[in-house]
């Protein structure tokens, strides 16, 4: 009742108001539709995930977009880029064009391809559109860059990357 109550204080649309509710607990891994439930695992939960979140539109049929929205290091093959495939595929050791943020493209091998398991990064063949993957080859990506098809290079919007907000001074200590 209360998160309802406060929906309707946000002005929420009837269609905002009228959520699906689950009770879970996440130290014992249950989750049920009603207080009075026998529940043994988190299937009422990605039974509600199924039901109301809609499938991610196929779009693999496009050209290849990915937007990098994270970066990673490894000592042996360098600087991965990690971002969602929002069309199209990518192919382990397929070329593709980098669009950068300055609007240039540059063109580049894909040298590894992950893919994500849960939170396990495992090493594959081809990652399909909506997929979550992990790409090496490109030594000098940064975030917000799109990885995009060869023949037909489309850059997504820029993600906006704020200002670092720490600052550290270093000066010689002259304190008696």
């Amino acid at each position: 009742n209360e998160v309802f109550d406060l929906f309707v204080d946000l002005d929420a649309t009837n269609e905002q108001l009228d959520f699906p509710v689950l009770y879970t607990i996440g130290r014992q891994g249950i989750a049920k539709t009603s207080m009075t439930d026998e529940s043994l695992d988190l299937t009422p939960l990605f039974d509600m995930i199924l039901k109301h979140v809609p499938l991610y539109p196929d779009k693999s049929e496009l050209p290849l977009q990915m937007q990098v929205a994270s970066l990673a290091y490894d000592n042996y093959i360098g600087r991965i880029a990690i971002g969602r495939v929002f069309q199209g595929s990518l192919k382990n050791g397929s070329q593709i064009t980098l669009c950068r943020r300055d609007g240039t493209f540059e063109n580049f091998k894909i040298t590894k391809l992950f893919s994500f398991i849960g939170l396990k990064q495992t090493e594959t063949e081809t990652v399909e559109c909506g997929d979550l993957a992990a790409v090496a080859g490109i030594p000098d990506i940064t975030i917000g860059e799109t990885i995009a098809d060869l023949e037909n290079p489309v850059p997504m919007p820029l993600l906006k990357i704020d200002a670092p907000t720490l600052q550290m001074n270093f000066l010689v200590n002259n304190s008696p």
